[in-house]
């Protein structure tokens, strides 16, 4: 439920998303970042769209798993930075991927087809 996932990103330091498919574009992330919490991720498909690497969190060569630790244990470790990411995260969750923004462009979209 909605709930469980606002309780667990609300006791979350971080949110890690090892994937190694090429995520077209990977909602964890974006939801994590909704919340104020950063990421750590592997830099496959679309994650790049939607993680800005030392800004939000941090992206990671897809397997690097020693990477990875170093960068989770970063944020753990220095909980200025982590909330800085989150509310960075926050920030671009709502200028670009809000249902307002989304309507905007669809109707962007739609109306150049028309045209």
């Amino acid at each position: 439920s909605r709930e469980h996932i606002a309780a667990a990103m609300a006791e979350s330091t971080v949110v890690v998303f090892p994937s190694l498919w090429d995520e077209p574009f990977g909602l964890v992330g974006p939801e994590a970042m909704a919340w104020g919490t950063p990421v750590v991720a592997y830099d496959v498909g679309g994650v790049s769209d939607w993680m800005n690497d030392g800004e939000t969190g941090f992206l990671v060569p897809p397997g690097d798993v020693s990477l990875l630790a170093e960068r989770i244990q970063e944020l753990a470790e220095n909980q200025r930075l982590a909330e800085t990411f989150g509310a960075r995260g926050q920030e671009i969750v709502r200028s670009k991927f809000s249902v307002d923004r989304h309507m905007d462009r669809l109707l962007e979209i739609y109306r150049a087809a028309v045209a």
